[in-house]
C-alpha cells in the first residue's frame, strides 16, 4: 500500500477558488520535487477555511481587526 501525503492548509476564509487551485498545484509540485517516487496525483491538499470570528491573535478576534 502506497502512503500518500495529505497537506492541510488552515487560513482565514476569503480566498478564491482560483487561488486554491494555484496553491494546490504548487504544493503538489513541491512535494514531487522532494520525493520523486510520488506523482502529483498522489498529493492531497485539504483547505480549512477559518471564519474570522473563530480565530484571534493577541487577544483580538480577526473579525475585530481593521
Amino acid at each position: 500500500m502506497k502512503i500518500v501525503p495529505r497537506i492541510i492548509v488552515e487560513w482565514l476564509e476569503g480566498r478564491t477558488i482560483e487561488q486554491k487551485r494555484r496553491l494546490a498545484n504548487l504544493i503538489a509540485e513541491a512535494v514531487v520535487q522532494v520525493d520523486p517516487s510520488l506523482k502529483k496525483d498522489d498529493v492531497e491538499v485539504v483547505y480549512r477555511d477559518i471564519s474570522k470570528s473563530n480565530i484571534g491573535r493577541g487577544g483580538v478576534l480577526q473579525v475585530d481587526r481593521k
